[in-house]
């Protein structure tokens, strides 16, 4: 299966699973951030540990499809910056 199609049956995946999405920006970008930290613990397992190969492919789709829903997220509002106060 092409990586495209993986992303897009993640995003679909994460939409039902989470379907609240944070409302500002920041936390949109840390959302990107927590998925590939889990991209780089899943590497450092593989490299280190004898983790899997498909585990970091696994974490890096999530990571792309996490940081494509934050860009239509952005995409829909551009001058949307909530600061909270």
């Amino acid at each position: 299966m092409r990586y495209a199609t993986r992303i897009d049956a993640e995003i679909l995946r994460a939409e039902i699973k989470h379907p609240h999405w944070p409302s500002d920006i920041v936390h949109e970008v840390a959302t990107v951030n927590e998925e590939a930290g889990e991209a780089l613990q899943a590497a450092l397992e593989c490299y280190y540990e004898n983790g899997s190969i498909e585990d970091v492919e696994k974490e890096l789709i999530h990571t792309a499809a996490t940081a494509i829903r934050a860009l239509a997220f952005l995409s829909r509002s551009p001058s949307r910056v909530d600061r909270g106060h």
